[in-house]
């Protein structure tokens, strides 16, 4: 009951403390599919950017490494922003979708319910503020361990392109701090959900698996944000850069399973246990039953009990099947493809270029 409460007291939050961010409620008022808004706004970022450099007739100066690796950087900024807009846009369609699905089976009043589904996609304004001025700084900060600051911030030393980086750079910082909120809020949120799911029958734990698909939705969100990065491991100079923000997305993905699906593993452990202990205690009274010479009554419900335990003890307490394991190891290997397929890339160009 109490947990009911508290669920309750975080759904009435939303009417008074949480907003939809500006692109969510852009969204939710001409909805088109989350990739093909990330897709647009990388589109439009890379056709301007190429008009810009067309213009300057920048395009006779590919051969020289600088101006490649600038260009190279500038459109990897391009996918990323895109990337960050449009995973966001998913996260909370998915999560929408998945509370949809959940919400009917789980022991919370309809208006809490309906008050929970609302609050998908909101946030606090400061939150929102907060998360957008950390990414701006680490969007500052963290280029130092690939450049020095004469390059990166006195106008003196930049190339056209450069231009680019510096405006576009903030925009990737603010957008990837709010894509990492969006997946702490929303593992803490499904976390919460937990408390309120009713006993579970560990012979049919179909109601967890709406859990098990967000977590492993927000992983692959992780993923495919660390696979976008690795392509910048293709250009020198960016291995400490990439490493810091493969451990902090590595962070986040450990964050984003163990928060809502550890709550899961102890609901499953604990129902197990009571399982086995009711079990046991009718083995040993059945096991009295044999001393007592009704072999013939007592042998059959013997059996039953045994293969009862058998079947409570095989019952996983992680809620991942095959299936969502595999998912799982390719959703990490991921940005190592996508690194390879960088390098792969990186030398056809400059073969052609050659």
């Amino acid at each position: 009951m109490a947990s009911e409460q508290a669920l309750g007291t975080a759904a009435a939050a939303p009417s008074r403390l949480r907003i939809l961010p500006w692109t969510q409620q852009l969204h939710d008022a001409h909805p088109v599919a989350p990739w093909k808004s990330g897709a647009c706004v990388t589109l439009v970022l890379a056709v301007a950017f190429t008009a810009f450099e067309l213009a300057l007739g920048r395009q006779h100066l590919l051969p020289d490494q600088t101006t490649l690796r600038n260009i190279r950087l500038a459109y990897v900024m391009f996918l990323t922003v895109g990337f960050a807009l449009g995973a966001s846009l998913h996260l909370v369609a998915q999560a929408r979708r998945t509370l949809a699905e959940l919400l009917p089976r789980l022991t919370l009043p309809p208006a809490e319910a309906a008050a929970l589904l609302e609050a998908t996609g909101r946030f606090s304004r400061g939150g929102l503020w907060r998360a957008g001025l950390f990414g701006l700084a680490i969007s500052v900060l963290v280029p130092l361990l690939a450049d020095p600051p004469r390059v990166l911030y006195d106008p003196r030393h930049w190339l056209p392109e450069m231009y680019w980086h510096r405006i576009v750079v903030l925009a990737l910082g603010w957008w990837i701090s709010r894509l990492l909120m969006l997946v702490v809020v929303q593992s803490l949120r499904l976390r919460d959900l937990t408390r309120a799911l009713p006993e579970l029958d560990l012979f049919d734990l179909s109601i967890l698996r709406p859990f098990t698909r967000q977590t492993l939705t927000h992983v692959l969100a992780l993923a495919g944000l660390g696979s976008i990065l690795t392509l910048n491991l293709i250009e020198e100079g960016f291995g400490a850069m990439v490493a810091l923000l493969t451990l902090q997305n590595a962070g986040l993905a450990a964050l984003a399973v163990w928060a809502p699906l550890a709550p899961i593993r102890d609901r499953v452990r604990e129902a197990k246990e009571r399982a086995l202990a009711w079990c046991r205690g009718e083995l040993a009274s059945a096991a009295g039953g044999l001393v007592a010479e009704r072999e013939t009554a007592e042998r059959g419900r013997v059996a039953d009990l045994v293969a009862y335990e058998t079947r409570v003890g095989a019952v996983p307490e992680w809620p991942f099947d095959a299936g969502a394991v595999g998912r799982l190891a390719f959703y990490l290997l991921i940005p190592i493809l996508s690194w390879s397929g960088g390098a792969v890339v990186e030398r056809w160009i400059d073969a052609l270029l050659d």
